[in-house]
């Protein structure tokens, strides 16, 4: 299995900040925000082939620099994008790095921007083996505003998800979408196939995957560390996690 961090993004909502510098490298105590997403996933180290980091060209460097003093081996590639409106979108990202990397294997895709502290991630690797189909993570969630800012997803009582939207105007289920999935290998060539003006979001993988396969979701009921904002930021800086 791969894991591919997403990280291509320009961070709009932090700027000054990430003006020039990514989010994802911003200082949370003696280390950075990328470290303690790695640091989450140590449990399942051992289970991936591979570690790729997708980022633009903007941040390339920065994060080229970092992954020479990581733990974890990440192989760090550049979309080649320097500027916001030449961006490809989440789903562009991944497509690159698939055609990049040649990959061909089950793929373990997630927003470098979001931490799931409590997720036991052998667990939902384990739930992806069992169920034999690509799968994601659903929290419940009660605040209306953040299942419309984010993704809805409703699923059926064995896991299979039945409905998804990316920000929908009003949601139909109490429950959010984690940009985590893992895509199994034979569904590659259905992501291909979703077209170039519904790039933009990840969680766009599992509206095509809805609708021309099978996707499952894991219910989680931890927190979430995901920094768009400065407040977001600030409240981190105050709790940090600890793995």
């Amino acid at each position: 299995m791969v894991l591919l961090a997403l990280a291509g993004g320009f961070a709009r909502r932090l700027e000054p900040r990430t003006l020039k510098f990514p989010k994802q490298l911003l200082p949370v105590g003696k280390k950075t925000f990328i470290d303690l997403y790695f640091e989450s996933l140590n449990g399942i180290k051992n289970r991936l082939d591979k570690v790729v980091l997708a980022t633009n060209q903007k941040y390339y460097p920065f994060f080229a620099s970092w992954a020479k003093t990581s733990s974890w081996p990440v192989k760090v590639i550049s979309n080649g994008v320097e500027t916001k409106d030449k961006k490809l979108g989440a789903i562009g990202d991944f497509l690159f790095a698939l055609e990049k990397e040649k990959i061909t294997d089950d793929i373990f895709v997630c927003a470098s921007d979001y931490i799931l502290p409590d997720l036991e991630y052998n667990k939902f690797l384990d739930f992806f083996a069992d169920r034999k189909a690509s799968v994601t993570i659903g929290r419940i969630e009660f605040d209306k505003e953040l299942l419309k800012a984010g993704s809805c997803l409703e699923f059926e009582p064995g896991g299979r998800v039945i409905r998804f939207k990316e920000k929908p105007a009003v949601p139909f289920s109490i429950y959010y979408g984690i940009p985590y999935y893992i895509v199994k290998k034979d569904d590659l060539s259905l992501i291909r196939q979703i077209p170039m003006n519904l790039r933009d979001n990840i969680g766009q993988l599992v509206s095509q995957l809805v609708v021309t396969s099978r996707v499952f979701a894991m219910e989680y009921t931890g927190g979430i560390i995901h920094i768009t904002t400065e407040e977001d930021y600030q409240k981190l800086l105050k709790n940090p996690p600890k793995f």
